[in-house]
C-alpha cells in the first residue's frame, strides 16, 4: 500500500524533526485508505485492529528513541487521539491508542519527574489535552500507586487539587479494605501509623477537599476513634503494651496524624509538647518494667544454683495486651508540673506475687 510507505518514511522523519502537524494528516490519510479498501475488498473492517496497531507501535518505536520534555510526549498522544478517524474505524482506532499511550506511559513512569508531570496534567488539565488523554493518565497513575504498594507521591503543590485528593483517597481506600486490618483498634492503629499519607487523607476529610466514598468514611472514623482513644489511654497509662511500642517506634508519624484530629476536633492548636513529655515518660516507664523483669529473670537464675525454684517462671513475663499501668506502683504519671522532670523521673515497678522490697533490693545483686 502506497500510503503505507508514506507513513513508514514520514514517521521518523517528521519525529525526529518534531513536526507532528506533518506527520497527522498522513496518519489519516492511511486510515482513510484502510477504511475504503477494507470496504471494497473485504467488504468488513476484519483485520483492521492488526493494522492499526502497526501503525501505532511504529510510533512507540519512534518516540521511545526521542529525548523529548515530558510535556512533549503527552502532546504526541493527544493529537493522535484528536486525528480524523472515518466513523467506521473510529471505536478501534480510538482504543488502540488509548491502549498504546497506556503502555508507553506505564514504561516512561518509572522516572519520578515523568510521574509529577503526568500527576500534573491529570489534576490540572488544560483545555488543550483531550478528554480521552486525560482519562488514560489518570488510569496509568492510579496503576503505578498500586502497583507500588505503600509508593506514594504527596507534593504540596496538588494536596488542594480535589482530583489529587480524590485518588490519593481512593489509593488508601482500595489498601485499607484489602488489607488483613480486623475491627480492633490496635490493627486501625497499626494501619494509621504506617500509611504514607494518612494525615493528608484525615485533612482531605475534614477541609472536604474532595468527596469520599461512604465506604472511606467508615474506614476513617474506625482509625480516628482509635487514634483518639490511644491519646487518652497514653494520657492515663491504661494503654497496652503492644500499642505503646507501635506509637514509640512511629513517633513522628503518631504526632503527625494526632495533630491533624486535634485541629479539626478540638478547634485549637496542638500541644506537641503535651504528646512529646507523655510518649518520653510511657517509654521510661516501660523501660523500667523491663529491666525490672530482666533482674527478677536474673534471680531466678541465682536460685537455681542453690536448687531452689520459688518463683513461677509464668510471671516473667507481661503479655502485650496488658496496659502499662497495671505494672506501676503509683500509676503512670502524667502530669507536667511534677516536681521531677522526666530526665530525674523513676517509676515504681509493681509485679503481682512479688514483694515490693524485692523488686527494688533485686538490681543491687547485678543479675
Amino acid at each position: 500500500m502506497i500510503s503505507w510507505d508514506i507513513l513508514n518514511f514520514t514517521i521518523p522523519k517528521f519525529v525526529k524533526m518534531k513536526r507532528w502537524p506533518f506527520v497527522l494528516p498522513v496518519i489519516e490519510m492511511v486510515f482513510a485508505t484502510e477504511s475504503l479498501t477494507a470496504k471494497c475488498f473485504r467488504g468488513s473492517n476484519k483485520g483492521f485492529t492488526t493494522f492499526s496497531k502497526q501503525i501505532l507501535i511504529t510510533i512507540f518505536e519512534c518516540l521511545e528513541k526521542m529525548k523529548l520534555e515530558h510535556n512533549e510526549f503527552i502532546d504526541v498522544w493527544d493529537h493522535l487521539i484528536e486525528i480524523t478517524i472515518p466513523l467506521d474505524l473510529m471505536g478501534v482506532v480510538l482504543n488502540e491508542i488509548k491502549l498504546t499511550m497506556q503502555m508507553f506511559l506505564t514504561k516512561k513512569i518509572s522516572t519520578p519527574s515523568f510521574l509529577e508531570t503526568l500527576i500534573q496534567i491529570y489534576c490540572k488539565p488544560e483545555d488543550k489535552h483531550h478528554s480521552a488523554c486525560i482519562e488514560v493518565i489518570g488510569e496509568v497513575v492510579f496503576k503505578a500507586l498500586e502497583d507500588r504498594g505503600k509508593y506514594h507521591f504527596y507534593s504540596k503543590k496538588f494536596s488542594e487539587c480535589p482530583k489529587y485528593a480524590e485518588m490519593i483517597c481512593k489509593h488508601f481506600e482500595k489498601n485499607c479494605t484489602g488489607s488483613e486490618m480486623k475491627k480492633n483498634t490496635f490493627h486501625h492503629l497499626e494501619f494509621a501509623l504506617t500509611w504514607p499519607t494518612m494525615s493528608y487523607v484525615l485533612t482531605v476529610q475534614y477541609k472536604k477537599i474532595a468527596k469520599v466514598s461512604k465506604n472511606c468514611q467508615t474506614h476513617l472514623m474506625d482509625i480516628k476513634k482509635s487514634l483518639m482513644k490511644s491519646a487518652k489511654e497514653l494520657e492515663n497509662g491504661s494503654i497496652q503494651i503492644r500499642k505503646l511500642n507501635l506509637i514509640l517506634e512511629s513517633k513522628r508519624e503518631y504526632k503527625e496524624v494526632i495533630a491533624v484530629i486535634w485541629e479539626h476536633e478540638h478547634c485549637g492548636e496542638f500541644e506537641e509538647g503535651r504528646i512529646s513529655y507523655l510518649l518520653e515518660r510511657r517509654h521510661k516507664e516501660l523501660e523500667k518494667i523491663d529491666e525490672t523483669f530482666k533482674h527478677i529473670i536474673g534471680f531466678k537464675e541465682l536460685l537455681q544454683c542453690f536448687e531452689e525454684n520459688t518463683i513461677d517462671a509464668s510471671k516473667l513475663k507481661y503479655k502485650d495486651e496488658q496496659p502499662l499501668k497495671l505494672f506501676l506502683r503509683t500509676g503512670a504519671s502524667n502530669k507536667m508540673d511534677d516536681q521531677l522532670n522526666t530526665k530525674d523521673y523513676n517509676p515504681e515497678v509493681q509485679i503481682e506475687s512479688f514483694p515490693l522490697e524485692l523488686i527494688k533490693n533485686i538490681p543491687r545483686l547485678n543479675v
